[in-house]
């Protein structure tokens, strides 16, 4: 029976979080199969090698973790198959995941992580073979939690049963952040009229379960999931999943925030929702501001 790929399967199989998009170009196979993967199909092309680069063509300002996916003809690349990225003859630290397999159990999709080096505005080059680069990201865990470790960064993130999203945040020794939670702010019923002044009820995030879906060494990936918990009525909803992504010598750290709403539309309105973690000021008082940055380099403060 002939094998059809579906729009939705396809959909379903391609989705990669990913840091800084990439394209692809000349999408061949990479490695030869083996014999195991079955007599029954087409011998494979030769190897060759897939071409990856930035999808604006820019290049980033900074070295910067970014995370891309690419599909396999079927046959063509096993699934013991290791990969290594290179660009200008360099290469890159790379780490790989199975995506999606073939029926005969060659590779469908494979995720990829690497660090994009600053002001590299040409293709990169991803070939067969075991990678020289190696990753420096670490997660390591104890009674308190989990710690990554990607060089200079080290953040602590505590087990299951915590208010807080994470402990602490060091780069090179220095703290550069306290604990971080989740914010909620519920408001009983809409605001009509200026006049109008709805109960309003505070809740944090109350974490139920921390789970390392990649420990490095190149990208790690701590899963958290948990509710918003009232401190008042006790009361429990919204729940969320957040996902903190580290990559190797970087010292940024990528969050993904997920919540479901699970109150009633009638009279549960979310008034504000978003991250409160404490930050150490040193200098005096009359030195201290707060800079926010945006997407095009602007400064506020």
């Amino acid at each position: 029976m002939k094998n059809r790929l579906t729009r939705r399967h396809f959909i379903k199989t391609s989705t990669l979080a990913a840091g800084a998009g990439m394209t692809l170009s000349n999408l061949l196979p990479s490695v030869v199969a083996t014999a195991e993967d079955g007599p029954n199909f087409p011998a494979p092309e030769p190897p060759a090698t897939v071409s990856v680069q930035l999808l604006d063509g820019k290049p980033l300002l900074l070295d910067s973790g970014v995370s891309f996916g690419v599909p396999w003809k079927q046959g063509s690349v096993s699934r013991t198959s290791t990969f290594q990225l290179s660009s200008n003859g360099k290469q890159l630290p790379l780490q790989s995941w199975p995506l999606a397999y073939w029926p005969d159990g060659s590779l469908k999709w494979s995720g990829f992580a690497t660090v994009v080096p600053a002001a590299v505005s040409t293709p990169m080059e991803l070939s067969a073979g075991q990678s020289a680069v190696s990753g420096s990201v670490k997660v390591t865990n104890d009674a308190r939690g989990f710690t990554v470790d990607t060089g200079p960064l080290k953040c602590v993130i505590p087990i299951a049963g915590s208010a807080n999203l994470f402990e602490s945040m060091r780069i090179d020794g220095r703290p550069i952040a306290g604990v971080g939670q989740l914010i909620c702010i519920l408001q009983n019923g809409p605001q009509t009229n200026p006049e109008d002044s709805p109960a309003r009820e505070k809740f944090s995030s109350q974490v139920k379960k921390v789970t390392v879906e990649q420990p490095g060494p190149v990208r790690a990936v701590v899963k958290i999931e948990g509710v918003h918990k009232s401190g008042t009525s006790g009361r429990e909803w919204l729940p969320f999943i957040v996902r903190l992504y580290f990559y190797s010598g970087q010292t940024s750290v990528r969050m993904v925030h997920t919540i479901t709403f699970d109150g009633d539309q009638e009279k549960d309105f979310v008034r504000g929702l978003g991250v409160q973690f404490t930050v150490p000021l040193r200098e005096e008082a009359r030195n201290r501001t707060v800079r926010f940055v945006g997407a095009d380099g602007g400064v506020s403060r």
